[in-house]
């Protein structure tokens, strides 16, 4: 069975049908602008709802196939950006680099390119144009040129094709006996000696430079160095010098007053929803802060915040 008539059969469509959308997917994407907190605004492209359930059918049945790296821990099942930071917390010095506008710099030669290298006996290359229109954004137009922050399929595609970059900073690293992780755009460098690892950063920039596939660039603005006793943080979370993960002050001052909300019944549906996602959070990563905010306020009222009954 060809891919088209598999994807038709998975979500029953007719063939014909799945073929119109998979032609004009590029283009069927709704787009809309979000604050960065550093300034400026980030495009979200958010596929059509027949388009989605394609790249579902794509990530179940195919990409899920590819390896990720070890070192890779966004957009994993059961990762998060606590166990991210945890790696790098005996470490006395710290080296934070992110690549600039990550997933459109993710384009559809470089998936050819990894199809060429990897040779995966699960993609017909002859099917290819389907996997590239229904993958990649076409910023408005009708061909596929880059991964979209919005699609379902961009986390996992990125991973995918981020391997080989991972690979080699990550051996590299263990050689020099330094820590790598990357969470999606966000690279954490660690070790104990300051001067080895600012050796090492050129080491991974001269790479980034050099690599064809995917070409990337670093954000030199969002470049950080950090020693032990200063503030260390690892996408968005603290190393306390207890060598401990905290989701720090404000973000602690935050929940407290959202929880405060609705002990004085001064909240609606969506407080609700929004802060048992912050209490989540926090327990992912610092389980006794919760306890604390129960000990505070009862634990009557986070069963509440938790059960979702609004009264």
């Amino acid at each position: 069975m060809s891919l088209l008539t598999d994807m038709a059969a998975s979500i029953g469509m007719g063939e014909s049908e799945v073929r119109l959308i998979v032609a004009t997917a590029p283009r069927r994407y709704k787009t809309y602008q979000i604050p960065k907190r550093t300034g400026g605004s980030r495009t979200i492209a958010q596929p059509s709802r027949e388009v989605k359930g394609l790249q579902y059918y794509l990530i179940h049945s195919k990409l899920r196939l590819f390896p990720i790296h070890i070192a890779a821990l966004a957009y994993r099942e059961g990762r998060n950006i606590g166990d991210n930071a945890r790696l790098h917390v005996r470490s006395k010095a710290l080296l934070k680099l992110d690549f600039s506008d990550f997933f459109p710099s993710l384009r559809t030669t470089d998936w050819r390119s990894l199809l060429v290298r990897a040779r995966p006996d699960w993609i017909d290359p002859r099917e290819n144009a389907i996997y590239e229109h229904l993958l990649f954004w076409g910023r408005g137009g009708g061909s596929p040129l880059c991964l979209s922050i919005g699609a379902p399929s961009s986390p996992i595609l990125s991973n995918i094709l981020m391997y080989d970059i991972d690979q080699f900073i990550h051996q590299s690293a263990r050689d020099a006996n330094l820590i790598y992780s990357r969470y999606a755009d966000d690279i954490t460098i660690s070790g104990e000696k300051r001067d080895q690892i600012l050796k090492f950063e050129e080491i991974i920039r001269n790479h980034i430079r050099n690599v064809k596939s995917p070409r990337l660039a670093f954000n030199d603005e969002k470049r950080g160095f950090y020693v032990r006793g200063q503030k260390q943080m690892v996408t968005g979370l603290i190393i306390t010098p207890e060598e401990r993960i905290s989701i720090g002050r404000e973000r602690k001052r935050h929940i407290s007053v959202c929880i405060h909300k609705v002990v004085m019944n001064e909240y609606d549906e969506s407080h609700l929803l929004y802060t048992r996602g912050l209490i989540a959070f926090a327990q992912s990563v610092e389980p006794s802060f919760v306890t604390s905010m129960a000990r505070k306020y009862g634990r009557a009222v986070m069963r509440k915040i938790m059960s979702g009954r609004a009264r």
